[in-house]
């Protein structure tokens, strides 16, 4: 089998340009692999380690080829440069650009993968009538609202662009609390924090650590073991 090798000026290309795209160059990784299209012929793949996302240096009857993911708007893309340069250009301009897009961009599915309801664990649903919350209730929403707003602020998890986005949420939740049935008033609680979630634009970890406590805040509203001191305390 013959290799297809970059020379080391190229190579040092590469690690440039990836130094230009404010990445770190040790955490990619140079594999020799089969190539897509010449039979018994190997090429150099640069693998982004992290996410196992790659760029393939491929040739075509002796004339550079790539393949690549992320990419544009596809998971794996491929081009046909034809020269070094082109080559390098899908490199820079495609490749690095959609890999540092995607490590940007908060995934929301994963940050609420499997935390149903809130992450309420522990709820019961005790009360099948959606009855209105009496008013020593609702002032327990109001204490369970402050905790989520106190939690929120004294973690910096919202920029200072988005905290009326966020407050304006909190106290519509509130303002609902004296109107709504408490099962209506909980899926509206959901839909509200996970829109906090979408439009604060917060990473998964982050996400998942706002959604917990709130669960554990407004676990009593369906049954379960409230977090916060009960009314009168």
């Amino acid at each position: 089998m013959t290799g297809h090798q970059l020379l080391k000026s190229q190579r040092n290309e590469v690690f440039l340009l990836i130094q230009g795209a404010d990445l770190e160059p040790a955490a990619f990784q140079w594999e020799t692999v089969n190539s897509l299209h010449e039979s018994r012929l190997s090429v150099p793949r640069l693998v982004y380690v992290p996410s196992g996302d790659y760029f393939h240096f491929d040739l075509v009857k002796g004339k550079h080829w790539c393949q690549y993911s992320p990419g544009e708007d596809v998971l794996v893309e491929s081009q046909y440069p034809g020269s070094w340069d082109y080559q390098l250009s899908y490199f820079s301009n495609n490749w690095l650009r959609n890999l540092k897009r995607e490590l940007e961009t908060p995934d929301m599915w994963t940050a609420i993968a499997g935390e149903s309801a809130l992450l309420l664990g522990t709820v019961v649903v005790e009360d099948e009538t959606n009855s209105l919350f009496s008013p020593s209730e609702r002032e327990h929403i109001s204490r369970s609202l402050n905790e989520i707003r106190a939690y929120i602020e004294s973690t910096h998890l919202v920029s200072e662009a988005r905290v009326g986005f966020v407050e304006e949420r909190l106290q519509y939740l509130e303002e609902a609390a004296s109107r709504m049935g408490r099962k209506d008033w909980f899926n509206l609680a959901y839909g509200a924090l996970i829109n906090i979630v979408v439009g604060a634009a917060l990473a998964p970890e982050a996400a998942k650590d706002l959604l917990r406590l709130a669960g554990t805040a407004l676990a009593w509203v369906l049954g379960g073991q409230p977090a916060l001191l009960a009314p009168g305390r």
